[in-house]
Parts: C-alpha cells; structure tokens; sequence
C-alpha cells in the first residue's frame, strides 16, 4: 500500500518535494533542519497531510503575514478521475504554460482530481520571535485594539484572539488563571517574528500599544515561557465539550473594518438562542473559529445550533465576509453557498 510519505527538501532553491501523505509538521521539521520555515500550520499539523492542506487551501494563525498553502504551492501533481496522470506546474518559480490550472486544483476538495504530490516554497527561517499575551474588558475591545495596532504598521507573524468561554474552559482544563484575578478575560495573544533587529523594533512598537490598549499583558522572555503562554490556546478547543457534547465548529471570515459589529453579533446571538458560542481565531486576517457548542440529545438545544448557523452564516456574508477562510466547504456547508454566490 501507498504511503506517499516522501518530503526532500532542496536547500539550495528554497523548495520542498512532498508526497500528498506527509504531515505538516513533518515538512515544518525538515525545512527548518535545512534553515527554511514552512509558514502554513493548521491546528492540526500533526496528523493533517499535504495533499488535505491542498483540497482544503489550509492556513493556520501564520495566514496573516505569511499567506496560506496557496501562497506557497509552485506545483502540484496527481490524477483525473478517470485516471490521468497530471503535472500542474514545475520546480520553477516562474511557469506561464497555459492556463494556471494549479491554483484551480488547490481548495477544490478533491472535486478535480486527488492530489499525489506538490513542489512547495519555503522561506529563510526567522532568526528571533517575541511572544506577548494581552487581556482586554470586552470581546468588543479586544479586536478594536488589535485594528489599532495594525493601523500602526505593525505585522505581527500570529494575533490570536480568544473569548472569555475559550478562555475560561482553557482555564479550567489546566486550572490556572491566564491573569491572576481576570479570570476569563478575553486575550490576544501576539507572535513577532523576523530578524533579530526588526523584532526589537517592533516590540517597542507593542509594547507601547500593550500599555495603552490592553486591561493586562506579559511578554515571554525566552522560548520556554513563550510555549508557557501558548498553552491556553491550544487547550481551549478540546476543552470546550464541557459547555455541550456536539459542536458546530465554524471557520468564517470577516473584515477587519467590521470586526467590533460581528463581535456585537456573536453577543447577541448567545443571549438570544442561550448557547454557549465559544469564539477563537486569527485576527491578522479576520479568519474566526465560531463554536456553536450544544448537547446533541436536547431536542430544542439542537434547534437553537441549527438556527444559530444559519444567522452566523447571513451575518457573515452581509458584512462582506466568507462563509469558510481554511475548512472548506465540504457536504455541511453546501446548503449556505447561494448565500455567498449569487446564481451566476
């Protein structure tokens, strides 16, 4: 059987070979042993594989700065459905062969063909990171504030945003209050990353924003504290199924300029369909995980889910938004593609 686990990075162009089987993290570790930085890394990077990053046009909390799998695919390889072998692109950075039916076949969900293979960019790995953890009053505020620093030129490599639920089942899953005395305050938490010299720069930029903008921060000193602070991001999605057995977890987008006025919404629709809607997400590019957590054996509790993604799904769209940023759109969210797309 076919593994199709294969990843050869070539160091002198900067590119990485990979078979569709090869998780993200295991091309993450081998560029980065070559000097490179593979940017895309979804939640799942673990076990998510290539080929799924490609059907599925995967990005991660690096989207912002660095773009998502798109940016990064120089070429693809794989087949018809009726069998054909096909080569979309070559090992070249530049390719101007016809139509450019790679981009076609990325976020396409398998619907054009199966991948096998892809050549993909990398990037030199960044020589320093900073890491800093800010909590905010309101949900309200928390992206307002983060608007406010982006107009300021600042271009974090991560800006994760997380709720009050998220923060406080994060809590309550390791038992430690992000902020002593704040428990669950919402929190963005900042990566910069770059040269040595440009994330000084931009740390005092932070910082200045921090003691202005923020109700609290801390900044890590050194990589074992920044992990430190990372951990109430990576527990707040499992932790989650405290608040319901079943989660309808949503991937939208929305724009910057509208970020306060969905966070308004997402208040209202908690209060009035009394679901707990835990939210998280990438604030450099407007991609938020709305989870609408209910238990799948109450009747009513699993009606209020059923209309509450449908007015998620309405909001999204009449705030110019997307109805999917990265987990595609799949056999769930066919039912709201004729709100995104006119009949056209």
């Amino acid at each position: 059987m076919l593994k199709l686990k294969k990843v050869r990075i070539n160091g002198d162009a900067g590119l990485a070979h990979v078979e569709a089987g090869a998780t993200t993290a295991t091309v993450q570790r081998a560029a980065a042993a070559k000097g490179w930085f593979y940017p895309p890394d979804p939640s799942s990077k673990e076990y998510c594989t290539i080929g799924g990053n490609i059907a599925c046009n995967a990005g991660g909390m690096h989207g912002g700065k660095y773009g998502v799998t798109r940016d990064f695919v120089i070429a693809l390889r794989g087949f018809l459905p009726t069998g054909e072998l096909v080569k979309w692109g070559t090992a070249t950075k530049k390719f101007a062969v016809g139509f450019n039916l790679r981009d076609l076949w990325i976020g396409s969900e398998g619907m054009l063909g199966v991948v096998t293979g892809a050549v993909l960019k990398l990037i030199p790995q960044p020589a320093a990171r900073w890491t800093l953890l800010t909590s905010f009053t309101s949900e309200v505020a928390a992206p307002g504030a983060a608007r406010k620093l982006f107009r300021s030129r600042v271009q974090p490599a991560i800006c994760e945003f997380l709720d009050r639920e998220s923060v406080l089942c994060a809590e309550r899953a390791t038992g430690k209050t992000v902020f002593p005395g704040q428990a669950g305050r919402p929190v963005i938490l900042l990566e910069l990353a770059g040269s040595a010299g440009e994330v000084k720069e931009t740390r005092s930029a932070v910082l200045a924003w921090a003691r202005t903008s923020t109700l609290a921060f801390k900044e890590a000193r050194t990589r074992t504290e920044a992990e430190a602070l990372w951990t109430v991001r990576r527990k707040c999605s499992g932790a989650m199924f405290e608040l319901g057995d079943a989660k309808l977890n949503e991937d939208v987008v929305v724009p910057m300029r509208h970020y306060e006025r969905f966070a308004r919404f997402l208040n209202r629709l908690k209060r009035e369909t009394r679901l707990p809607i835990p939210t998280f997400g990438h604030l450099a590019d407007g991609n938020l995980h709305v989870n609408i957590m209910y238990h799948r054996d109450h009747a009513g509790e699993t009606r209020a889910a059923e209309t509450a993604v449908q007015r998620l799904m309405e909001a999204v769209v009449a705030l110019d938004g997307a109805i999917s940023g990265e987990h595609g759109i799949g056999l769930a969210k066919t039912p709201f593609l004729r709100l995104q797309h006119n009949p056209a």
